[in-house]
């Protein structure tokens, strides 16, 4: 199943600009930009930075890729910040539980409580920053168990739910090379 289908990915966003097409190719024509096909801009961003991380900065309003990034260059705010593979596995966790509703991916915000979670509520919940991706994948299955099965009584709630948060996470993840899928750390 294409799961970016399933859950209409963007779906929310309407009708692409009129001067989409003549913007695109006046960025291309004149900035060497260029039109990335079978990934995400984003994934394709993140692949550039990683091929040189030391000495690239993403400059994005995105905060999506804060993922996967080591510098960040916030074109709203003009901040620069450096992150860390524990910052870059908060963030992901983060969102596995908030979900992201500009790409229309679902999270656990709407059975959690305050129903108005965000950042902060979630970070309290994770914990401190971690370097190890299973501890944080323990602490998210257990919410997602928590709230997703409560009301489902099933002999392969370990399974669904597992698939239910492999789904969102390769919604969610940025890639770092051309090959990388996401896959749950269960270890």
């Amino acid at each position: 199943m294409n799961w970016q289908q399933y859950y209409h990915i963007k779906g929310h966003r309407g009708e692409p600009p009129v001067h989409l097409p003549a913007t695109r190719q006046y960025l291309m024509d004149y900035w060497g930009a260029e039109d990335v096909h079978g990934m995400e801009a984003d994934d394709k961003m993140m692949i550039e930075h990683h091929m040189d991380i030391d000495n690239t900065i993403v400059c994005t309003v995105d905060k999506d890729l804060k993922n996967a990034a080591k510098w960040f260059f916030n074109l709203d705010s003009r901040e620069v910040i450096q992150l860390s593979r524990r910052d870059n596995l908060q963030h992901f966790w983060s969102q596995m539980l908030l979900g992201d509703s500009c790409d229309n991916i679902p999270g656990l915000k709407r059975w959690m409580k305050p129903r108005t979670a965000g950042p902060k509520t979630v970070e309290k919940l994770l914990g401190p920053l971690e370097e190890d991706a299973n501890k944080y994948y323990k602490k998210v299955r257990d919410h997602y168990r928590k709230h997703l099965l409560k009301d489902e009584y099933t002999k392969d709630w370990l399974g669904k739910m597992q698939e239910r948060m492999l789904e969102i996470g390769n919604l969610l993840w940025i890639r770092r090379t051309e090959t990388e899928t996401w896959e749950l750390p269960l270890k």
